[in-house]
């Protein structure tokens, strides 16, 4: 009983792999965050190698983040992509004396495909 209220309230009982992953990323990035900043502070690196860490540890914060805040990638590259095309069939010029019925016919049978 008590677990099933804990996970109740937390929402999720554990990450997944991919959230694991990303998470383990970030905290990665954010080391190398602070290595960079305590390296350069110290004068320990050149300005070129302070540039090249404050890069790479840059873009593994970014990747990091980016896997956290994205829930489903493929789901929401697959989303972007038919709206992208459902935008180009109504944005063509021989479009413009479209029937409203067929776009809206199209729009709902793309909707129960989706859902």
């Amino acid at each position: 009983m008590h677990d099933a209220l804990l996970r109740q309230r937390l929402g999720r009982a554990r990450f997944s792999p991919r959230e694991r992953k990303a998470a383990c990323c970030t905290v990665v990035g954010i080391t190398a965050v602070v290595v960079t900043v305590i390296a350069c502070l110290t004068d320990s690196v050149s300005p070129q190698q302070a540039i090249a860490l404050a890069l790479a540890a840059g873009v593994t914060v970014f990747g990091g983040l980016l896997g956290l805040i994205v829930p489903d990638p493929w789901t929401a590259w697959r989303r972007g992509f038919r709206q992208g095309c459902e935008t180009a069939l109504r944005c063509q010029p021989g479009n413009q004396d479209a029937d409203d019925d067929t776009m809206t016919k199209h729009h709902r049978e793309n909707d129960k495909r989706s859902g």
